[in-house]
């Protein structure tokens, strides 16, 4: 018989938060399902945004090969997809309605495309589709890989009163994790784990920030923008979106200028950066990976592996014989406790939305012992290299000291990377994902 998929990927969830290193978050569930899964604990995102992260994840390519990012390619990401149909697999997703979603969904025998504000949180219903979609899985004779896509902890959004409570965790990721735990222990008791291939994921990480300080949102100004919106002549509809992204930036500003005067430590500091315009530090990067698989291999592993071995583990565990060229290798010789070489993760930083850049002005290469980023375009521009084992915090560039270990990792960073693949434009879409991606508070 062969196995289903589960992937669950919660979207800016930080390895630190999932392993739940000082037990402050109360998350039974999961720590139930990790005690008959195995864990990897080093798992490294090739970039700090969702579309071209998740490009890596599904083609287990790296950025620079699948070409993927906010706007073009985004069908690339189905290519590994399609391998699933033609052995035999059903495809179904749960996920944001947003344009990406939409892009991939075409391959999917049957999506569910969820709308919010501007997404739907697992309480507010997307937990109910979910399960409703489980049962109906329950039914189906073919194996089936079912993706869902939870944006809790996406951005700053508060909790209802009902939900804000002290006893789930100490801290609003605390709180936050403990209401995704209960709705993937009812995920759990709706399908069978000895035919089922669990997987929970990340797209990418998030600096440790405070998820009931909202940055972006003006709640009195939206709800008037929205009553007098059908009363407007279409022409002022980008006035107003200019002033409120005008506005919305002030608050920002002003909210991120009263924390700069609670907050001195560097580790504290990181909490007023964002991702896509701060270096490639691990905050941003390393993503929990635990997969609970039919065989029951059961442990951790500490040693670096990467968001493009994810796909490759998938597909030797299906004992899929694809054709399809990939960076990442499957970690089946680390779940049966045999030895693996070094896994160097290639990174990057992913473009600034509100420009029109096509990919992000830093890359890098993380190795076991050592972090080096460098400017993209200026080989000679935004040097950093940290000494990991030694400053786990990444406080200290030691780049200007270490002139042969920075060549060094030059050397090793030109050989990851490829020659750019001719990419298709389409205005339209960019247009469209454009207005998206104001609507979260990218833009």
């Amino acid at each position: 018989m062969k196995k289903n998929i589960f992937l669950i990927i919660i979207d800016s969830l930080r390895a630190d938060k999932f392993q739940n290193q000082n037990q402050t978050a109360l998350i039974p569930n999961i720590e139930k399902l990790k005690k008959i899964s195995f864990d990897f604990r080093n798992t490294i995102s090739a970039t700090d945004g969702t579309y071209a992260s998740l490009g890596s994840l599904f083609t287990g390519k790296n950025p620079y090969n699948h070409n993927i990012n906010w706007y073009h390619n985004h069908l690339n990401t189905t290519e590994y997809l399609k391998e699933f149909k033609k052995n035999g697999f059903e495809l179904f997703g749960t996920f944001p309605n947003q344009t990406f979603f939409k892009n991939i969904s075409q391959v999917f025998d049957n999506s569910d495309l969820v709308d919010g504000d501007p997404y739907l949180r697992i309480f507010e219903g997307m937990g109910e589709r979910i399960l409703v979609q489980l049962d109906e899985l329950n039914l189906h004779e073919k194996p089936w890989f079912y993706y869902t896509h939870l944006m809790d902890l996406h951005t700053s959004k508060k909790l209802p009163t009902e939900l804000e409570n002290n006893t789930f965790g100490k801290t609003t990721w605390d709180k936050r994790l403990h209401i995704l735990d209960s709705w993937i222990g009812k995920m759990l008791q709706k399908i069978d784990l000895e035919n089922t291939i669990v997987i929970i994921t990340a797209d990418h990480g998030e600096f440790d920030v405070d998820l009931d300080v909202d940055f972006g949102s003006i709640d009195n100004l939206q709800k008037l923008s929205r009553s007098i919106k059908p009363l407007l002549p279409k022409f002022m509809e980008s006035h107003g979106l200019r002033l409120f992204v005008f506005l919305r930036e002030k608050k920002r500003e002003r909210v991120k200028n009263k924390l700069k005067k609670q907050t001195f430590e560097h580790n504290e500091q990181k909490k007023l950066l964002s991702r896509g315009h701060a270096p490639l530090y691990d905050d941003i990067l390393k993503i929990p990976f635990l997969i609970h698989t039919p065989e029951n291999y059961v442990g951790f592993s500490l040693q670096q592996v990467r968001q493009i071995d994810i796909f490759p583990t998938i597909i030797e565990l299906l004992d899929f014989n694809i054709n399809v060229k990939m960076d990442g290798v499957s970690l089946k010789p680390i779940l049966e406790n045999n030895s693996m070489p070094e896994l160097y993760a290639y990174i990057e930083n992913t473009p600034d939305p509100a420009t029109d850049d096509e990919f992000g002005s830093l890359i890098g290469l993380r190795t076991s012992n050592y972090k080096f980023i460098k400017s993209r375009n200026n080989s000679d521009k935004n040097k950093l290299l940290f000494d990991l084992k030694n400053d786990p915090l990444e406080q200290n560039n030691i780049a200007t000291e270490n002139p042969n270990l920075v060549d060094k990792m030059e050397q090793l960073l030109s050989k990851y990377r490829g020659i750019k693949n001719s990419e298709i434009h389409d205005d339209d879409e960019t247009y469209k994902i454009k207005e998206e991606l104001k609507k979260m508070g990218y833009i």
